[in-house]
């Protein structure tokens, strides 16, 4: 699977860091963790997808499935993505 190339990227998204910086403003609000979390959700699934059509399990069995799986999951991690962003940039702006 794909998402062990990831890893990196993801340790350093989630580590908690010691230096607060010149803000020194603290943890990050609660949708931030949301937003990683779902990110996480969803970058998984893309390998998962790949996975089970390259294996053959289920109705992935028919490579047209396991296609219009990947154009569903892609166009919903960008539409997803795109609220996600739009809805904290609302919240942020709402909180000053």
């Amino acid at each position: 699977m794909s998402f062990g190339n990831d890893q990196e990227e993801w340790l350093i998204v989630t580590i908690p860091r010691d230096d607060k910086g010149p803000q020194k403003t603290g943890d990050p609000p609660g949708f931030v963790w949301a937003i990683i979390c779902i990110l996480f959700i969803l970058d998984l699934s893309f390998p998962i997808n790949q996975y089970l059509q390259q294996a053959g399990i289920g109705p992935w069995g028919k490579y047209i499935y396991g296609e219009v799986a990947f154009c569903v999951l892609f166009l919903v991690s960008k539409q997803l993505l795109a609220w996600l962003n739009f809805g904290s940039t609302v919240a942020l702006n709402s909180e000053a």
